[in-house]
Order: C-alpha cells, then sequence, then structure tokens
C-alpha cells in the first residue's frame, strides 16, 4: 500500500491520513546506487487526499527493499491533478549541518559516528558501517548528505573510505557491499529490443608488474591474469605497493621489513588479489534492461530472472561470442510500486576500472598510517611528488604579493597560492579566498591534515584526540576518555562530573546505551593473552563478578542485600566473633539439598564463630528468631535437623552442651526452692495448729470458770 502520512508522523504502523492506491497513476520509485533516491506519482487533485498531499508530507511506499518512506517536496498542481517528487526520508539530513569535525585514523564506521555525533541538533537517524579501512577526514560546513556521498569532494567519506550506501528508512548504512551473488545469470544479446550492453575493452588489465618498497620487483617480472588469453595480447600495468618492504640494503634493519623471499610472496599475492577482488582483468561494462519492451521479445523469459535481484547484487553476463563472463553489479532501477516490479535495471562493473586500481593503491597508501615508523617518510614522498610534479601554473610578482595561479588571469584563476608580507597561503576557490592552507606572521598554521616526526608543544587546544586505529579518543570538551571496541562502537568511558551533593566525582561507565554489547573486565594479562583474575562487569545485567583466588578487605563492611551460598564456604576467623549482629530476627530458610543458605537477621545475637571450620551441611531449620547464643529461654523456638559433615559444628554442640548444663542448673535450683517453701509452708502449719489447740485449751479454761460461777 501507498499511504500518506502527516508531516511530523513518527508513528508508520497505521493508514495515517489514507490509502493513495485507488487513485494513484504512473508512480515509479527510482534509485542509483550511491545516488538518488526518488518516488515520483500523478494524483487526481480531486480524488481522497488530493487536497492533503502538501509540501513535507511523507508517503509510505513499497520499494524492492520493503517499505521506503519518501518526503514531498514538489507537489505541482496542474488541469485537475498533482504531479509530485518525492525523496527519501535519507535527505532530511540535507537540512542539518556539520560545523567541524576531523574522524581521524578510524574505519567506517568510527567516521560514519563521528558524521552522526557532528550534526548541529539531534537527529532519528542511526549511522553505520562495516567498512574495516582506517582513514581520516576534515569535514567543515557540510550537511550530513554531503559528507557522506559527495564524490567532488576529496573529503567526503565515499572518497576518503569507500563502500555502497544503503538507505533503510531511518537506518544509514554504509557498507562494503551492499548486495550479493543470488547465482543470477543471463545472456549478452546484440540487437536486441528492450536490451543494451556497453563493453569498453580498453579498461582490461591482464598483466601486473608489481613495485616494492624502494623499487623492489620480482625475479619473473610479472603476474598475469587468469583471463590473459581472452584479449588478443597481454595489457599490461605497473603496480606499486610501498608498504611492501624487503630487509636488504639500507632497509635491513628496518622494523617493517621482511626477508627477501617473502617479500616476493607478498607482492605475487598482491597482484593477485586485484585480479581475484577487484576483477581488474574484466573490461568496464554496463547492460541496460526495459522490461517493458524486453517482454514484446522471444527472449524475455532470459531475463525475467533478474525481477529477483536487487541493489547492489552481482548478475554475471555470458558474452559467448568473446568466451568471457562479465561480473556486474546492479546500479540502478526503476519500480513499480502498484505492480511491485522493476520496469527497467542497470547492471554494471564500474568499479572494476583502473581508476579503482588507483583506488586500491590509495588504500594501501592511507594504510601506511598505521605504521608508525612510515608516517613522516609517507608525508614527506606525497609532498615531494606534489611539489615535483607541479608544472604548469602561472607566476606573477608584485610590488606586495607573490601569485601562482592556475590560469594568467587572476579574475579567472581558480587554485591560488599568495605570499605576502602577512603569510602564505592557498585557496581552491579564487583570489579573494578562502584560504583554507596558510602559514599567517602571528605563527598561526591553518590546515587539515599536519604530519609531523616530534610535536613539542605547551598545550593542545581540540575537540578530541584519537588515536590511529580508532580505538581510544580523548574529548577534551567534554572531560573524557573513550574506548572503542573493534567494530568501533563505543564501549567504555571515563569521565568526570559534580554528583547531587556537590562532589566531583569520576566515572568508568559501560556505554550499554550505544552498544549493548559492551562490558568491563578488570584483571591480569596471562600468557595466552586472556584477562584472569578479574573484576567483570556484565554491561547487559550490571551483575559484577570477582574472578579471582583471594580477595582481602581491611574495612569495615555493611551489606544491604541477599546473600545465596552456592558452594561450600570455608569461615577461617582471627579472632572470636562476640559483637551483636543488628536486626530484628535470624531466619535460616531450607533452599533444599546442597545449596547452602540464606541469612536474614532481623533481630541482635551475639555469638561465636570458633576455630577454623568447614560449614557445609545439609540444613533444615524452621525458624531462629533472634536468640541470644549465650542465653535460651522460653522467649525463643528453636527447631532444627543438622546433618553435620566433619564436625562441621562442633562450636554450636558445645554451645548447646552449655545451654543444657545451665538447663539442669535451673531446674536444681528451682526444686531447692520448692522444697524450702514446703518446708516453710509446713512449718506454718504446725504453727497454726499449735496455735489452735492453745486457743481451744484456753476457751476450755475460761468456760469451766463461768460454769462454776454460775452454780
Amino acid at each position: 500500500m501507498i499511504t500518506l502520512y502527516e508531516p511530523n508522523e513518527i508513528d508508520f504502523t497505521h493508514n495515517g491520513i489514507g490509502i493513495l492506491d485507488k487513485n494513484i497513476y504512473d508512480a515509479a520509485v527510482e534509485e542509483n546506487l550511491n545516488g538518488l533516491f526518488m518516488f515520483t506519482f500523478s494524483y487526481p487533485l480531486f480524488a481522497p487526499y488530493g487536497t492533503k498531499i502538501d509540501g513535507m508530507s511523507i508517503i509510505k511506499v513499497p520499494t524492492p527493499d520493503g517499505d521506503q518512506l519518501f518526503r514531498v517536496v514538489s507537489p505541482k498542481p496542474s488541469m485537475g491533478e498533482l504531479v509530485v517528487q518525492c525523496y527519501h526520508i535519507f535527505y532530511d539530513l540535507t537540512e542539518n549541518l556539520i560545523e567541524d569535525i576531523f574522524p581521524e585514523s578510524t574505519d567506517g564506521n568510527g567516521a560514519m559516528h563521528r558524521i552522526s555525533e557532528g550534526c548541529q541538533y539531534k537527529h532519528p537517524f542511526t549511522f553505520y558501517s562495516d567498512i574495516p579501512k582506517i582513514s581520516s577526514s576534515r569535514i567543515v560546513r557540510k550537511n550530513p548528505v554531503e559528507a557522506i556521498l559527495d564524490s567532488g569532494q576529496d573529503n567526503s567519506f565515499i572518497n576518503r573510505w569507500g563502500g555502497e550506501l544503503k538507505r533503510d528508512n531511518f537506518d544509514v548504512k554504509m557498507l562494503n557491499n551492499r548486495g550479493k551473488d543470488r547465482g543470477v545469470v543471463i545472456q549478452h544479446k546484440k540487437n536486441l529490443l528492450g536490451y543494451e550492453g556497453v563493453v569498453d575493452w580498453k579498461s582490461p588489465i591482464t598483466r601486473i608488474m608489481p613495485q616494492g618498497f624502494d623499487g623492489l620487483f620480482l625475479p619473473e617480472k610479472y603476474v598475469d591474469s587468469p583471463l590473459i588469453n581472452k584479449y588478443p595480447h597481454p595489457k599490461i600495468r605497473i603496480v606499486e605497493f610501498k608498504h611492501i618492504k624487503a630487509a636488504i640494503g639500507d632497509n635491513t634493519d628496518d622494523e617493517d621489513a621482511v626477508p627477501l623471499e617473502e617479500a616476493y610472496k607478498l607482492l605475487r599475492e598482491a597482484a593477485k588479489e586485484m585480479f581475484a577482488v577487484q576483477k581488474v582483468g574484466q573490461p568496464k561494462a554496463t547492460y541496460k534492461v526495459e522490461f517493458q519492451e524486453l517482454s514484446q521479445t522471444e527472449e524475455y523469459k532470459d531475463f525475467a530472472v533478474l525481477q529477483r535481484v536487487y541493489m547492489g547484487d552481482t548478475v554475471t553476463v555470458e558474452h559467448e561470442e568473446d568466451n568471457l563472463h562479465i561480473q556486474a553489479k546492479v546500479i540502478a532501477y526503476k519500480y513499480d510500486p502498484i505492480k511491485k516490479e522493476y520496469t527497467n535495471l542497470t547492471i554494471g562493473n564500474f568499479k572494476n576500472s583502473f581508476t579503482d586500481v588507483n583506488g586500491k593503491i590509495d588504500k594501501i597508501q592511507d594504510e601506511l598510517a598505521d605504521m608508525p615508523g612510515s608516517i613522516l617518510d609517507a608525508a614527506k614522498n606525497h609532498a615531494t611528488s606534489l611539489i615535483n610534479s607541479g608544472f604548469g601554473g602561472h607566476v606573477r610578482v608584485h610590488p606586495d604579493r607573490i601569485l601562482i595561479m592556475d590560469t594568467k588571469n587572476e579574475m579567472t584563476a581558480q587554485k591560488v597560492w599568495q605570499w605576502n608580507i602577512n603569510g602564505l597561503g592557498y585557496s581552491s576557490t579564487g583570489i579573494n579566498g578562502t584560504y583554507e592552507t596558510a602559514i599567517t606572521r602571528d605563527g598561526r598554521i591553518v590546515a587539515d591534515f599536519i604530519t609531523t616526526g616530534t610535536l613539542n608543544a605547551s598545550l593542545i587546544v581540540s575537540g578530541s584526540i584519537k588515536s590511529r586505529n580508532g580505538r581510544m579518543g580523548i574529548n577534551l570538551d567534554n572531560a573524557a576518555v573513550e574506548f572503542y571496541s573493534l567494530t568501533g562502537s563505543p564501549a567504555s568511558t571515563v569521565s568526570q562530573a559534580i554528583g547531587p551533593d556537590g562532589r566531583e566525582i569520576t566515572y568508568w561507565t559501560i556505554e550499554r546505551i550505544r552498544n549493548p554489547k559492551a562490558s568491563l573486565s578488570i584483571g591480569v594479562r596471562e600468557s595466552n593473552g586472556s584477562v584472569g583474575n578479574n573484576i567483570f562487569v556484565d554491561g547487559e545485567s550490571g551483575n559484577v563478578a570477582i574472578n579471582a583466588p583471594f580477595f582481602e578487605s581491611h574495612a569495615y563492611g555493611k551489606f544491604f542485600g541477599w546473600c545465596d551460598f552456592a558452594r561450600p564456604i570455608n569461615f577461617t576467623p582471627s579472632s572470636y566473633v562476640n559483637s551483636q549482629i543488628q536486626g530484628t530476627s535470624w531466619t535460616i530458610d531450607n533452599i533444599g539439598g546442597h545449596q547452602g543458605a540464606i541469612f536474614a537477621p532481623k533481630k541482635s545475637g551475639t555469638g561465636s564463630l570458633g576455630t577454623t571450620t568447614w560449614t557445609w551441611a545439609e540444613m533444615w531449620v524452621s525458624k531462629w528468631n533472634g536468640v541470644a547464643f549465650s542465653d535460651f529461654t522460653n522467649r525463643g523456638v528453636f527447631e532444627a535437623r543438622v546433618k553435620v559433615v566433619d564436625g562441621a559444628f562442633d562450636s554450636v554442640r558445645n554451645t548447646m552442651d552449655r545451654v543444657n548444663k545451665e538447663s539442669v542448673d535451673r531446674d536444681n535450683a528451682i526444686r531447692k526452692d520448692l522444697d524450702r517453701v514446703n518446708d516453710e509452708s509446713i512449718g506454718r502449719d504446725n504453727t497454726i495448729s499449735r496455735n489452735l489447740d492453745t486457743f481451744a485449751e484456753e476457751a476450755r479454761r475460761r468456760l469451766s470458770a463461768l460454769e462454776s460461777k454460775v452454780k
């Protein structure tokens, strides 16, 4: 479905303003490899949603790579219809700006990351690259699309790192190879309606004379292409591989030099790689297929297989008359999003021309930057070569300045060197500047690249400093040291910040949000390269593991979490533990089998661990409610069944024996008290009896006396 959305929509899972399929016509998606990606269509002005299609509207459209978002840029009403032109949502980036960045000595992913972060304002796009090549580039006042794709700018990504662009909605990927070889083969046909094939037979190289450092050549001189017999005569080129150096003559002690036979082997392999990987033995060719016209021919069935290829895919074209197979890539297409099929397709091997042989050499020269001993030499050689080949310029001497220009006329000159009392500078945009390379009299140097042997400075002011391989960087503006993974993604950062309480804190953080695979390990490097006896922080869960044979602390420790003893624990106290265990209760829960126990203190208690013991046992404890080890009373209930291994709880037995003895002593004391009470009670009873007898006797005596008086 072709779906219309509001300009500021961010959720494209619903039907938006409406579906355009019913009334849309002349719909076409066009894409060129590393080039334009657009969608055009016509729509009746007064049909449903016709008045809703406006500049900046977003339209979701089926393409060979799935549904893609396009932004309307030019809706033109005419004679009751709208003719609409849209560009892929990727081109929203043309309205952003990169002020000044310098991806230095980094791979493709590192460069794409810097381009993304260097934008003036945040955007919804994700940048990525799988290109391992190490290079550098200074990008000043360019929008991100120019920074990536402008082949006319020497410092663009496409010129420094190469690659093939894949735009997938908000994902921007620069890949070594966008497509794949799906085994598609077609036959080259001459004079076929709807098919055109153009082959440049001057472009192949079938014999290479590889040249190493300091004029090193092979004893046999040449390496031949497997296709050399496909042509009337060999096509020879000299290709220089300066990074291959033999340990001979003045280079015998150089660290980057290798034995002579190994250098020969490397030269042969480098030449063979150009034939196998770069395909320089094949001619440059372009093939165009118009499916509508081709469908009128009997041979259409032979080309229908091309409906199953995608941008960047490799197609093999068989030239039977020349007994030659040429591998070419899909480099452009036009697609009908209603019928969901290609209307035309262009395939070509434009990357395999001699200009790409030069590109291969440039790649090798760029990789010299990874060899510290040769950086300065490479820069000197480059400067020497550039200056010695600077013929054809025009020098004009004025009383107050000297001009060196690419034309005689100062008004038309573009490449200009100017030297006057204030300094020396070069402009590529004419005599009025801007002078992008300059040395001024106040001691300032303006340059994209400065190569030096030793730099002695009291102050270096920069946004960031990065290692040649892109693995570490110092962000001076953010006061951070950044570490990157092998893929160029952020791994961890050492930074400084002020905490909520005002303390100035140094953090070592895992960049989990920007790199979900990142983790941190601090440990000892073993002889095999592994890191053992380490403290490991899992970036995904945040868990900390201490993998060390011994852990020692000289500090007072507090534990605020749960502790699960999954293995036998060996307690080796240096003295008795007699201090109180704070909390409200002790509980040991039955967690089964040989799994140890979980301690949850809740009341205070005191006790001793005793001497060294192995406390591995099978335990079933119902309750242990804060009873002091030295004072068991009716307050506590202790129910336990303990199977002791190797005298594990001798100290506990001793405590229980002591408690039992104290209980017996208490019982004996109670019995004595009861005997005393009984004795006292008997004494009281006897006294009362005697008193009663005395009272009765006295009563009888008085009664007798009274009776006597009466008589």
